[in-house]
């Protein structure tokens, strides 16, 4: 007792290299351990998933094929009910006459040959047996005596038909017909029609078209992709049709009540896949073993096993020659400081102990965390340090001293009759109250168009007749939040440099829609228009307007379209010399309630509304 509790103290309290070592391979242990068992178990969920879907594939072509074959078989019993003259002779019965008899045989052997040649082909010994109301058959085997053509009877009475019914399906059972030119019996599976005359509509017969099983047996056989897996037909009476093993054929299905339940085949060591073909009402069944869909995961586990063992064994051997030049403190201060310089300021150090090494951890934690408090405060101090610049642009002058003097001008103006000069004072200050008196940020739609207008109010008093201004607004955009004053600029840099000089009435268009989530605006001008390098000049600052409204220029929309929205959002500029300019601006649609919650978010996030890609397009 006391040498256990002596190794123990030694390993968690003694020299550093030793606990490092033992700690060193329980890291190894456990993770190996617990993440081999994590992988094996989800690698075996794959395996089965992916190996399934293949055999879920495997099953729904043998479907298809299936269903292929049965189609053949009603093509041709289509092919017979259609002809006339097969249904004139079942209609006159057999006569009397042995040579008229004879002709008669040899015209339907005919008919059969046709339909054989056209359509069934491709399947060998197959056969089509036709049954007037008397009893009689016409068969492509030849069958001399009566207990041969009794067979086809007893076969649909065995099936449940026969009479007046009409009715067309397969048999639910393979029967075992004497096939002549063999001259040995063969399992068939059969096609079971009431031969109707299309055009009075009676009975006439009844018509059997047959398939050796060996031929659906070749398409069940698909099933087998490995050995050890078996494949089924099974009816809806539960009776093996089919199978890749043919001891099974005609006997009970042993899992068809599970089948047919709906409860799901939970059979230990199973893996069951079926469909169901609805329109013969059989089951085409795959029964895999566990162990033959995991035989190879298992060979990769155990070579898993193997490796891991291996591995375990030299990280045993390496673990002491490593714990002896290496000190976890040491190693943990070191790779805390190549964090902090790589720029990742969170790193910290894990204080363990009270010696000089722990006294070096808590300092290096308490820089680390000083020179990313003063990071955060740079960046704190960058970003209010933008928006005092913009506020300082809202609100260059005095906003009460100028509102005063400009309720005393209209005031005058009124008084003096000047009406012009009244709306003008009043468009000014409808103006100035939204870029200075109203600090939000996000104003709506409806706003920014008020404010348009209120601007385009005031320079045509100053622009007499000059220009003309068109609006063409989706009024479902009206109450949505956009940024404050991003739109009076672009509109000013029309009328101030698009209009100097021209001789023809200007035209400023200014359009809003929405387009998948976002509201598209387009300003544009039939003005001088500019190059190239003018319009990046606009858009980079470098060409600024001292005769500017608010002192915002084009260049501070498109500074803060990206800064909000991301560069997806920055304004695009086209136009030529001679042919105006179209300033077209991209920003998320925010509905009302959505605007509080984006100033909140980073610049960059995006918010979509549920508009219509392309709604109708109304003025206002």
């Amino acid at each position: 007792m006391n040498r256990a509790s002596f190794v123990l103290h030694d390993l968690f309290f003694g020299s550093i290299h030793r606990r490092l070592a033992f700690t060193f391979l329980i890291l190894i242990i456990l993770p190996i351990t617990f993440s081999s068992v994590i992988a094996l178990t989800l690698l075996q969920e794959k395996v089965k998933s992916k190996a399934n879907i293949g055999y879920e594939m495997a099953v729904e072509q043998a479907a298809n094929s299936i269903d292929r074959v049965y189609r053949d078989l009603l093509v041709a019993s289509n092919s017979l009910m259609l002809d006339e003259e097969i249904a004139k002779i079942l209609s006159q019965g057999v006569p009397e006459d042995q040579n008229k008899r004879y002709y008669l045989q040899s015209i339907m052997s005919n008919k059969f040959f046709n339909v054989q040649v056209s359509t069934l082909d491709f399947y060998t010994n197959h056969f089509i047996a036709l049954l007037d109301s008397k009893g009689f058959v016409y068969s492509t085997i030849p069958s001399d005596n009566v207990s041969g053509n009794k067979e086809y009877e007893r076969i649909i009475r065995l099936e449940g038909l026969g009479g007046d019914a009409n009715y067309v399906r397969p048999a639910q059972r393979v029967y075992p017909i004497y096939f002549s030119p063999t001259g040995q019996d063969i399992n068939y599976i059969l096609l079971l029609r009431s031969f109707m005359d299309v055009t009075s509509g009676t009975k006439k017969g009844d018509l059997i078209v047959g398939l050796p099983e060996q031929e659906i047996a070749g398409i069940i056989n698909g099933l087998v992709q490995v050995p050890g897996i078996k494949g089924y037909i099974v009816g809806k009476d539960g009776e093996v049709i089919s199978s890749t093993e043919q001891t099974e054929i005609g006997t009970r299905f042993p899992l068809f009540e599970a089948l047919t339940s709906g409860k799901g085949l939970k059979d230990e060591g199973l893996i069951i896949n079926s469909k169901v073909l609805n329109r013969l009402g059989w089951h085409i069944v795959q029964v895999i073993p566990s162990e033959v869909l995991f035989s190879d995961f298992t060979y990769a586990r155990n070579m898993l096993v193997y490796l891991n063992a291996g591995f375990l064994l030299i990280f045993f051997g390496v673990s002491y020659f490593i714990a002896r030049s290496i000190s976890k403190p040491i190693r943990e201060l070191n790779l805390a400081t190549e964090e902090i310089a790589s720029g990742k300021l969170e790193a910290r150090v894990k204080v363990l102990r009270r010696d000089e090494l722990g006294k070096l951890s808590l300092n290096f934690n308490k820089m680390a965390a000083q020179i990313r408090g003063l990071f955060q405060q740079v960046n704190e101090d960058q970003k209010a340090k933008r928006e005092l610049e913009l506020k300082m642009l809202y609100a260059q002058i005095n906003p009460h001293f100028l509102f005063n003097t400009l309720g005393s001008i209209r005031w005058m103006a009124d008084s003096s009759k000047v009406f012009n000069v009244s709306k003008v004072i009043v468009a000014l200050a409808n103006l100035l109250k939204s870029s200075i008196i109203h600090k939000d940020e996000y104003i709506s739609m409806r706003e920014e168009i008020e404010n348009i207008r209120n601007y385009i109010t005031i320079q045509k008093f100053r622009y007499v007749s000059k220009f003309i201004d068109e609006y063409e607004i989706d009024e479902r955009l009206l109450d949505f939040r956009i940024p404050k004053l991003i739109l009076q600029p672009i509109v000013e840099n029309s009328i101030i440099h698009g209009f100097e000089g021209i001789e023809y009435t200007g035209v400023i268009r200014v359009q809003a829609y929405p387009d998948n989530g976002r509201m598209i605006i387009k300003i544009s001008d039939n003005g001088v228009g500019a190059k190239m390098e003018e319009l990046d000049a606009l858009l980079t600052g470098k060409n600024k307007s001292k005769d500017s409204f608010s002192g915002i220029g084009i260049h501070h929309v498109n500074e803060r379209l990206t800064i909000h929205y991301g560069q997806s959002s920055a304004l695009k500029m086209v136009g030529a010399p001679g042919e105006g300019i179209t300033t077209t601006v991209i920003v998320p649609i925010m509905v009302p309630d959505e605007f509080a919650a984006k100033q909140a978010e980073e610049p960059t996030a995006e918010h979509s509304g549920n508009l219509a890609a392309d709604g109708d397009k109304r003025h206002v």
